[in-house]
């Protein structure tokens, strides 16, 4: 977590409008920092096997989903939105991994653990008005995807198979300042993971040198695991 910080911080996130421009020592200190802590950049990446599947209680063979954030500055989002999977590092257990508009599978989960159930927050195909950039509400977004997650965890608490789809509607004044977050689509059957989210998204900041006011659509699909 301290490397995976360190290395937003050595690439300006989320602030820096032209990503994946690093050179010199800029640069070399990403690398390092990605090498050293098994970390997947703009620079650096890992090749996945998939080495065990865990028998489930039912007697099927089952890989675990292993969500991982794209990288700062690489779009693994050619064909829709999604995160990418991740094995094989060592920190983040053994599987298989892939991208590109799904999420990697994997046989372990967390810090080395052997997890069953890993929740996953994706971020789908945002709708934006205004002129605030896209990838910039995107990278704000990944940013705080820990307290979307936290939201959700708190749903599957109640309801350890809970999953679905939540959209948001957020205004974003020209100050930068998210001044309404409401819930627009909720197929949830726990609708406070909706509130919950919303309320967090209120509290985001972005940067504050648009124009004119921006209106976006951001969809998170939440599943278990």
């Amino acid at each position: 977590m301290w490397a995976r910080k360190r290395i937003d911080d050595l690439s300006l996130y989320p602030f820096n409008q032209h990503p994946g421009e690093l050179t010199g020592e800029a640069r070399d200190a990403v690398v390092a920092l990605a090498l050293r802590h098994r970390i997947l950049t703009a620079y650096t990446a890992f090749v996945a096997v998939d080495e065990r599947r865990e028998r489930q209680p039912d007697g099927t063979l089952r890989t675990v989903q292993i969500p991982v954030e794209s990288p700062f500055g690489v779009d693994m989002n050619a064909a829709g939105e999604g995160t990418i999977g991740l094995g094989s590092t060592g920190l983040i257990g053994k599987g298989g991994g892939g991208t590109g508009t799904g999420y990697g599978r994997g046989a372990g989960a967390g810090f080395g653990g052997r997890g069953t159930r890993v929740p996953t927050v994706r971020q789908a195909k945002a709708e934006v008005m205004g002129s605030l950039d896209k990838e910039v509400i995107r990278r704000v977004v990944r940013a705080h995807v820990g307290e979307v997650r936290a939201c959700y965890e708190q749903g599957l608490k109640r309801d350890p198979n809970l999953k679905g789809r939540v959209t948001l509607d957020l205004r974003i004044e020209t100050s930068g300042e998210v001044s309404s977050a409401s819930v627009v689509e909720d197929t949830l059957t726990e609708k406070s993971v909706g509130t919950c989210i919303a309320a967090a998204a209120r509290r985001w900041r972005f940067p504050g040198d648009a124009p004119n006011v921006a209106t976006v659509r951001y969809p998170f699909v939440l599943e278990p695991g």
